[in-house]
């Protein structure tokens, strides 16, 4: 499959995110951005972001535009706030569901030359696999690995997630026996839920044992969630005894 050989470790100088670039207009702005000789007064608006992400993070915003005004307010603040806080921020939009308007405000980040990392850019593939477009996912795994970053687990996690929500029941089990055999990443216990689960949910309930065969062989042991979802999986096939 010409995807999955796509996945392999050659760092290379950085790319730019010109592919993701567009033309966006400006929200109606709360925070204005202090004066240029006011370097105390400037510090003053960044902790107010900072503070006012802290709290949203954990209360979450009160609906999407609330979020866009408040990313606007950030992207007017000189220097600009930290990748950590435009992180919270994204996470915060995911949280709510909004995977497309988490994806263009990425895509703004990247026009604006904002503050970007690996987190960042695992945020924005898992938008894409829960908007059921993998293909893009795969696209921005490529500029990771060019810009010689290391994906970790949870990239690969959301992958596979990618591929069930697709039903591409055959692509997540190549991918996952790609990571396994070249062990290009070090597989845990998330992962392998998420194949049990995915594997149920899609009829392949037998299969989903032999992964769970796999686990309490390993180093990663199941867990209460992966034995409930194979029972239950097993109690949909109508195979009582066996559960």
């Amino acid at each position: 499959m010409m995807i999955m050989n796509r996945i392999q470790r050659r760092p290379s100088p950085n790319t730019s995110f010109a592919l993701f670039r567009y033309s966006t207009s400006n929200a109606t702005t709360t925070i204005q951005n202090p004066p240029e000789k006011s370097p105390f007064l400037k510090k003053i608006v960044r902790n107010q972001v900072r503070k006012m992400l802290s709290v949203k993070s954990k209360t979450g915003f009160r609906d999407l535009n609330e979020a866009l005004r408040l990313f606007d307010e950030m992207t007017r603040v000189l220097p600009p706030p930290s990748v950590v806080s435009f992180c919270q921020l994204l996470v915060a939009v995911v949280k709510m569901k909004h995977y497309a308007p988490a994806v263009s405000l990425f895509k703004r980040m990247c026009t604006l030359d904002m503050p970007i990392d690996a987190y960042t850019v695992s945020i924005v593939i898992n938008c894409y696999c829960h908007l059921n477009r993998v293909d893009l996912s795969f696209a921005i795994l490529g500029w990771l690995l060019k810009s010689g970053y290391e994906p970790d687990v949870t990239i690969f996690t959301n992958l596979i997630k990618g591929f069930f929500f697709g039903n591409n029941v055959v692509e997540a089990e190549e991918l996952f026996n790609k990571l396994v055999r070249e062990k290009i990443c070090e597989v845990n216990e998330v992962m392998y839920g998420t194949m049990i689960n995915g594997l149920c949910k899609s009829g392949n309930t037998q299969r989903a044992i032999g992964m769970l065969r796999m686990m309490e062989g390993g180093n990663c042991k199941p867990n209460s969630v992966v034995y409930n979802t194979v029972i239950s999986g097993l109690c949909k096939d109508r195979m009582i005894d066996d559960a």
